[in-house]
């Protein structure tokens, strides 16, 4: 890349970028033209949502169970006294 195409790589970027923080933003923040989408899912989009939806009722349960058997399956420790009174967790 020679130094000529260089600064007029540079230059471009230059303009560009001026260009686009000088000018006004094309969207008047209003979506008063938008419709709702009628077209219906392909059966591909409608896999990648069941696939999320496997997916988060999964977490669910794994969250859920793991919940379930840290607090109710599993046995609270005890502490265990000696004869001399010194405790231990065991």
């Amino acid at each position: 890349m020679g130094t000529s195409m260089t600064s007029t790589v540079r230059e471009q970027e230059y303009q560009l970028a001026r260009a686009f923080f000088t000018n006004p933003p094309v969207n008047d923040g209003s979506f008063d033209d938008l419709e709702p989408v009628t077209e219906p899912l392909s059966s591909e989009a409608r896999g990648y949502r069941l696939a999320a939806f496997v997916i988060l009722v999964a977490g669910f349960v794994g969250i859920g169970s793991y919940a379930y058997y840290a607090n109710v399956i599993m046995p609270r420790p005890v502490e265990l006294v000696s004869a001399t009174g010194v405790g231990f967790q065991g």
